[in-house]
Order: C-alpha cells, then sequence, then structure tokens
C-alpha cells in the first residue's frame, strides 16, 4: 500500500480475508488501501476501518485514517470524535495529538480551549519532553488569540527543543 503497489496489496488483502474474514487487523489493511487508492470509495474504507478499530494492534490507526476520511468528506466534527478517541487510546501518540490539535484549530469557530487542554495533557504526560511541533502549534494558537506574550514563550520553548526547526524560525 505505502508504495502505491495497490493490485499486489489487494491480491493479498483478498487472500487475508480468505483465511479469516473476522480479522479486524485485515480490515484495517483492507479500509488503508480502499483510502490510498486512486479514486478509492471512501466510504467503503470507513466501513472496512470501523471494523479494523477492534484491532489490538490497528486500532488506533484505524481511528486515525477513519479521521481522515471524514475530513476527507467534510465531516469535521466525526474526525474530531475519532481523533480523540484515539488519543484517549493512546495518549502518547504525539502524531494523532497533532492532528487532533489542528483539527480543533481548523474548526468553525476554532476550539481553543480544547487546544490549550490538549497541549496542557501532553506537556504533563510522564517523560514528556518538549515537542517543537506541539510548541509550534501552541504559539500558533496564541497567535491567533492575540496573546503575543504566550505566543513568544511557546516561540522560544519550541526553539529551544528543536534550534534546527525552519519552522520555528519561520514563526
Amino acid at each position: 500500500i505505502q508504495l502505491g503497489k495497490y493490485e499486489q496489496a489487494d491480491a493479498r488483502v483478498k487472500r487475508a480475508m480468505e483465511i479469516d474474514s473476522k480479522d479486524p487487523t485485515t480490515h484495517y489493511f483492507a479500509g488503508l488501501l480502499e483510502m490510498r487508492r486512486p479514486k478509492g470509495d471512501i466510504a467503503q474504507a470507513v466501513k472496512e476501518l470501523t471494523l479494523g478499530e477492534q484491532s489490538p494492534t490497528m486500532g488506533v490507526e484505524a481511528r486515525f485514517a477513519i479521521a481522515e476520511c471524514m475530513r476527507r468528506q467534510n465531516n469535521p466534527g466525526g474526525a474530531i470524535t475519532q481523533l480523540e478517541q484515539a488519543l484517549a487510546q493512546q495518549p502518547e501518540n504525539m502524531q494523532v495529538r497533532l492532528a487532533l490539535l489542528d483539527a480543533y484549530a481548523s474548526a468553525q469557530p476554532p476550539r481553543w480551549p480544547d487546544v490549550e487542554r490538549v497541549i496542557r495533557d501532553a506537556k504533563s504526560l510522564p517523560g514528556y519532553r518538549p515537542n517543537a511541533e506541539l510548541l509550534h502549534r501552541e504559539a500558533s494558537m496564541w497567535l491567533a488569540r492575540g496573546e503575543m506574550d504566550s505566543a513568544m514563550t511557546a516561540i522560544k520553548e519550541a526553539r529551544a527543543a528543536d534550534p534546527s526547526s525552519v519552522m520555528v524560525a519561520r514563526m
């Protein structure tokens, strides 16, 4: 799937379905394949990925993929719900956390209290180390809200976390 060899991937997913049509991990890959193929059926991808949510190894990834499908279908509320559930399953998953922050920030109107909460929660996780991408989003939030001092604090933290980040330097 990652290499764009959809015919080969399709053959392997079909074979996996023949072996065990109830396996949630197989459904995850079937949904991912449908989502990523050119002109894929997004509704079918969501159906397969929903079955894939039950996978002990790929459940969070299935929710993340469903959120992307919902975003493509212009359903930001559904995407946010999926990302919230994925983050509840894996609070340390920075990819999910950043996607949720982006979804909250792009909501109409932006959900700034939720952005603040998700950032605060990340910073309170055991073993948290400053993350330039997270801090960049925090600075963006403060800038959008006109809180320049708070934005500058977050930018300085982001710069300290990753001095070579072009994204932070631009901000």
